[in-house]
Order: structure tokens, then C-alpha cells, then sequence
């Protein structure tokens, strides 16, 4: 059969889905033909996707969604240019809201879990003609039974150039923690499934999924994507595996690595062996406050911890990135100003600043939904982490909210130092001051770099925009 892939990848971090490369080579193995359109572009030309879906006549149409994704799919389905394809939904989205999923028009069929082997019955249902309505994977994917990651269904030469040659890549799945936002614990709670939610690759399979690419693309460095890269040296059963990973990314792979890890996996015996194997830089949640981190978000990690963890990081040599959040429900301009002190104390390489978004499902939306603070109309339509809130703030309120998600890095510098306050806090004062309408239209990216080449001329380190969302270091 012939499989279109459609990944909407709207107003979101650019990237490969590692689930998608996974089930386009299951598929290949089987006989079938596969292929990915990317949508990047709200606007995206339907007529000449209409020419490509002829073209190429695909059987069935499968749509990997995360919830603010939706309505962007909603008006491909709606648009009814896919003839006689049968369309399916798989992902987060789908596997946290089924039956709403299935309500979407035109939809034949939606995924519970991870679909490497349920892709695959519904296939042959649909050849026997007994197709279902719902797959539910029953167990979770033995990872050492999977074919490598077919990276080429996505364009891999367009992705590294908008990614400064960074290829994206995992060695397992799962993760150890309950975060309220986060889909994972619900996920586990609300489905039974046999075997273990964490899991590494065989790290011969890990390294082969790289290795043609290193020798085919000018690449600088890998990306880790697993949930949290260091949770796999605290378990027994995964920590000479890890160690033999090492071992062949060493021998083999030879560029400098980045990982997504959680600061209560983090100690000095592991931050070194990951140092040791080409590690460079750790990408961690500060996400807020204290208070807000272990009352609201159920993320029990000190402030301390996370000092600790940046200690560690810096008599290694190895960097920190963090990701934060704001707008999240109780949080205060008292807890944003101790995130950005947090951040500007230990001074991260780089700081991603997102708005919270309720993901349908998790007990962070049922705590919203319950207090309603959700705007369902913004809820629906939203999506991205970076132009607004979709909670029920006052006018006041949101516009303090979009002052600090504009201007985060520059109350950042002003956290620094005095040389940068003097410098950075009156412009956040006056980007403060603005209306809503001022507020939208200001040109921050131009005086945001007047202001960096400044702090250049004076030779301060300070934090500069590199995107919407997120401020890089620099460092004379």
C-alpha cells in the first residue's frame, strides 16, 4: 500500500518526529510505500498539496497530531483534497482524546500508543476489509525488535541548514516523571499496557541510525531527544548499556552531543561519563518558581537542586540550556521574577521562555478546567507557546503576561548586573508601559540588537533574542 505521512510543524520548534521515522521503516519492511509531507506554513497552498496527493494516489493518509496542531489538520480534512485515501490520526493528541478524535470529519481511523504494530493490523484489516475504528497497542514497543529510524522520509539537508547543522536523534522512550503538564503520567494511568514504559535501544542500532548521515551531511553536533538521557545511567537494568553506547558513539560518531535531562538525574559520576563520551551541553526545566515548580507542576526539584546541577555542568565544562514557562494557573509576577533570577544567577548558555498551554487530559488541565480558566474559543484555535495565553486572564493580566514573554531576556540582563540594569530595565519599563496595540506592533528584534551590539562595544555579557522564544548567551 501506498502511506502519505502529513506532520503539521505550525508555529513550533521545527524538527524530525522520531515516531513518524520509526513507522515509515516498520511500513518499508513490509512491503509498503511511504513518504512525509511537512507543513510548516499556516498558510500552506492546499491546491498544490491537491496536485501532489494525485500524483501520488497514497491508500491512506496518517496524521501525527499534538493538540495545537488540530485545527491546522482540521482545515486539511475539511479542504476534502485527499480522494479516497483513508485518513488516520496517531500521536498525543489522538491517544489522550480518541473518541474526540474520531469526531473529526472524514476520519477513519485513530491510534492509541505507540503504533508500531497496530499500523500494521489496521492495514491488513483494511486489505481483508474489516477495518476498525480504534487500535490500542496493548504493550509497549520492544525497541530492541525495531528496524532503524528511517531519518530520510523527512528532508534531511533542508532540516540541518534551519537547525545549524544539528541532526536530531534518541535512544529510547519513556520517562520516570509525574509533571502535571505533561501528558506522560496520565498516559500511564489511563491505559494498561504490558512491559516497561522506559526503554534504550540496542546502542549498535542507536549508532547506525546516525552513522549514514554524519558521512552523507555537513553535521555539527547530535541532539538527543529521549525525555530525560541521564534517567537511563540511575537504572540498573540500563546502565551498561548506556555505558557500552558511549563506548561506540566514541569510537564511532566522533561530534560533540546534546541531551534533554531532568536535574534529579543528574549527579557527578554520570555528568561526567556523559562529558567523557562527547557530551557538551544538558537541556533542563527550570519552568518557574520554586513555589509554582513543586506546588503546581508536581516537579519536586529545589532551587538548590538546580544550582547544583549547574555546579556540576560548570566544573566539567559542559553547558546548561533551560526551558521556563509562564502563565501557569496561581503563578504571580513575584514567581516570574524568581525564575529570572534563577536564570540570571547561573547564567545558562541559552533560555527558552513558553507560555503554558493546557494539554487536554493532564491534571493540570483538569485543575483548570475545574477553576474555570480555560478559554475554550483560544483553547481550540491556539497554536503555539509563544503569542498568548489561552486561560481566562483579565485584560491587565494578559498584557503583563505578553510584557514578560516579549521582554524576558531583557529583565533577564537587567537581573544581572547594574551595568545591564542600567542599560536593559528602563526599555523593559517602557515596552511595559505600552498598550496592547503599541505593544504587538513594537519592533523588539531591531532595538534588541541595538542594544546587544551596545553591550558587545562594552564588552558585558548579556542575553540577546535568537528567536521568539528563545535568548542566547554572549560572552566577550
Amino acid at each position: 500500500m501506498r502511506i502519505l505521512f502529513i506532520y503539521f510543524n505550525v508555529n513550533v520548534t521545527l524538527g524530525l518526529n522520531n515516531g513518524l521515522t520509526i513507522l515509515s521503516a516498520v511500513l518499508k519492511n513490509n512491503g509498503h510505500q511511504v513518504r512525509l509531507t511537512l507543513i510548516e506554513d499556516k498558510n500552506y497552498d492546499i491546491s498544490s498539496m491537491n496536485d501532489y496527493i494525485n500524483d501520488y494516489a497514497p491508500d491512506i493518509i496518517g496524521i501525527s497530531l499534538i493538540e495545537t496542531q488540530v485545527s491546522h489538520a482540521l482545515h486539511f480534512l475539511e479542504s476534502q483534497i485527499f480522494g479516497k485515501a483513508k485518513i488516520i490520526l496517531g500521536g498525543p493528541y489522538p491517544t489522550m482524546n480518541p473518541t474526540k478524535a474520531l469526531t473529526l470529519p472524514y476520519v477513519d481511523a485513530v491510534f492509541i500508543g505507540e503504533a508500531e504494530t497496530t499500523l500494521l493490523d489496521y492495514i491488513n484489516d483494511l486489505e481483508e476489509g474489516t477495518p476498525k475504528h480504534l487500535y490500542q497497542a496493548i504493550s509497549f514497543t520492544d525497541l530492541e525488535t525495531l528496524p532503524m529510524e528511517d531519518k530520510d522520509l523527512f528532508p534531511i539537508n533542508y532540516l540541518l541548514s534551519e537547525k545549524n547543522h544539528q541532526l536530531e536523534s534518541s535512544i529510547g522512550r519513556g520517562c520516570a516523571y509525574s509533571c502535571t503538564y505533561c501528558i506522560n503520567r496520565t498516559f500511564l494511568n489511563k491505559y494498561t499496557f504490558q512491559g516497561s514504559y522506559i526503554r534504550m535501544k540496542i546502542p549498535e542500532i542507536a549508532i547506525e541510525e546516525i552513522l549514514p548521515y554524519i558521512q552523507k551531511y555537513p553535521i555539527y553536533e547530535i541532539a538527543f531527544i529521549d525525555d530525560d538521557f541521564l534517567i537511563y545511567s540511575k537504572l540498573p537494568q540500563y546502565q551498561k548499556t548506556l555505558e557500552r553506547f558511549y563506548l561506540l558513539y566514541k569510537s564511532h560518531i566522533h561530534l560533540p552531543f546534546i541531551i534533554n535531562t531532568n536535574p534529579l538525574s543528574v549527579n557527578r559520576n554520570n555528568a561526567f561519563a556523559f562529558r567523557e563520551a562527547g557530551g557538551i551541553r544538558m537541556r533542563i526545566g527550570i519552568e518557574s518558581s520554586e513555589r509554582i515548580r513543586t506546588a503546581i507542576l508536581k516537579r519536586p526539584i529545589t532551587d538548590s537542586r538546580i544550582v547544583d546541577t549547574f555546579h556540576i555542568a560548570n566544573d566539567l565544562g559542559v553547558k546548561i540550556s533551560t526551558y521556563n514557562m509562564i502563565g501557569i494557573p496561581e503563578e504571580g509576577t513575584k514567581d516570574i521574577l524568581d525564575m529570572l533570577n534563577l536564570n540570571a544567577t547561573q547564567k545558562p548558555e541559552s533560555v527558552k521562555v513558553m507560555t503554558f498551554y493546557p494539554f487536554t487530559g493532564t491534571p493540570l488541565y483538569d485543575y483548570c478546567e475545574r477553576k474555570g480558566l480555560i478559554n475554550k474559543q483560544k483553547h481550540e484555535t491556539l497554536d503555539n507557546y509563544e503569542s498568548e495565553s489561552c486561560l481566562n486572564y483579565t485584560d491587565h493580566s494578559s498584557l503583563v503576561l505578553r510584557q514578560y514573554q516579549i521582554g524576558f531576556s531583557w529583565m533577564l540582563n537587567a537581573l544581572m548586573n547594574h551595568e545591564l540594569k542600567e542599560i536593559y530595565f528602563p526599555e523593559f519599563k517602557r515596552l511595559a508601559s505600552m498598550p496592547k496595540e503599541d505593544l504587538e506592533r513594537f519592533d523588539f528584534f531591531t532595538r534588541d540588537k541595538q542594544l546587544s551590539d551596545q553591550c558587545k562595544d562594552l564588552e558585558f555579557m548579556h542575553y540577546y533574542k535568537k528567536t521568539k522564544s528563545v535568548a542566547i548567551l554572549w560572552q566577550k
